[in-house]
């Protein structure tokens, strides 16, 4: 194959490879939805995976349990209780106590019923912010088939959906937060961007572009979004709650490597610091950080338009996240419409390297390298004297 002809794909082409790879992948997870008994997939996974996290935090909440929202061994032995086939799967209870509110109305349902709820759940929001990336007009060259099969066929989002995982609710914020912001509604965006704290790693790029910036707007919505989410734990489990959640973020760096049983699944700068040895490792993972921002600063700052800003936010927020599974790089999705047109390398190497996890066989994970390319480009579009024009 010529290097032309690898990196000028057609649209057809590109759209041939999205519909095989979706259909291997989710033949493969049906395969593993039904396969194996007692709950149980044919590897010995539990069915959901932690899903069943997320469903026990909820039935704490419908019991209103606020003793056992952070007590690890009490909760795992309710967890038990509610699905008897998790009993080999442990959780560090490190969520925000508001997390569980979101599951309670899941918990009404049996586990089964649940997971399959979320998942639906998780699909319809994850086609909500493609689909909201998508009209921003960047990547309309594409075609809806090309896109809708490539989105399908985009390895975290298959993670997402096995894993059970909470992702759709940043994916929500981030969708919503951009329409907000695309209509000018400035304090709105704010209350909906903060929806993503339910994951508050999600949260620290887009805490310091508000702040440098000076958005008030931005910094108000957040803060009464926040605070209705903090008033409604207070209400339903006590105000002590959210100071024991104060402790325990206060303590996470201790229970980190708990929390990263699988390093070949993270995804962030801070895989690259860690092969560094001490003080190094520190200084780069805090210097990376620096840079990040203050390049996502410069470019939110300037002219380009909001689709390329808000991409660039995206990725600089997973790129500078300190815990980034690979379930969480779904939000890369929206993230490269906003950006379109993306290299085309680009984009296989993102598959390639989410999909077979290259820090099994080698010593770095090559999608940090490929977001950081990603996030590069698109700096250097905000700093171009001329604004990328909207449509092609």
């Amino acid at each position: 194959m010529s290097r032309r002809s690898f990196w000028h794909v057609t649209v057809r082409e590109a759209t041939a490879h999205a519909v095989i790879l979706a259909a291997v992948l989710w033949i493969g997870a049906a395969l593993l939805i039904v396969s194996g008994r007692d709950g149980r997939d044919a590897f010995g996974n539990l069915k959901g995976a932690d899903f069943v996290h997320f469903y026990t935090l909820g039935r704490l909440a419908l019991e209103r349990r606020a003793d056992l929202l952070f007590d690890g061994p009490r909760q795992h032995e309710a967890q038990v209780a509610y699905v008897p086939a998790s009993e080999p799967d442990g959780f560090v209870p490190v969520y925000p106590p508001h997390a569980a509110l979101w599951f309670a109305p899941f918990a009404t349902l049996g586990y089964v019923p649940a997971a399959f709820a979320w998942a639906i759940v998780t699909a319809l929001a994850y086609a909500f912010a493609v689909g909201v990336a998508w009209r921003a007009g960047g990547a309309r060259e594409w075609g809806g088939p090309l896109v809708v099969a490539a989105a399908a066929a985009f390895p975290p989002f298959w993670n997402l959906v096995l894993h059970g995982q909470t992702t759709a609710i940043p994916l929500i914020a981030f969708a919503g937060g951009y329409l907000a912001l695309a209509r000018d509604q400035r304090v709105l965006a704010g209350a909906v961007l903060a929806l993503a704290s339910v994951k508050p790693q999600l949260g620290v790029v887009l805490a310091v572009v508000v702040l440098a910036t000076g958005d008030w707007r931005l910094m108000l919505g957040a803060a009464v979004s926040l605070a209705i989410q903090a008033a409604a734990v207070g209400l339903w489990f006590g105000q002590e709650t959210l100071w024991r959640y104060v402790d325990v973020v206060r303590q996470i760096g201790d229970v980190r490597d708990l929390l990263e049983p699988k390093p070949y699944q993270l995804h962030s700068i801070r895989t690259l610091a860690d092969l560094m040895p001490q003080p190094w490792s520190t200084l780069f993972w805090y210097g990376a950080l620096a840079a990040i921002a203050l390049l996502v600063i410069r470019i939110w700052r300037s002219h380009a338009p909001l689709p390329v800003r808000f991409g660039a936010l995206v990725i600089a927020t997973l790129l500078a996240s300190p815990h980034l599974t690979v379930y969480d790089v779904t939000l890369a999705a929206p993230a490269l419409l906003w950006l379109a047109p993306v290299s085309v390398a680009a984009i296989y190497l993102l598959y390639v390297t989410t999909l077979v996890p290259t820090a099994l066989f080698l010593p770095i994970q090559i999608s940090v390298l490929v977001l950081l390319a990603i996030f590069l480009t698109a700096t250097r579009v905000g700093r171009a004297p001329t604004d990328r024009p909207q449509t092609p």
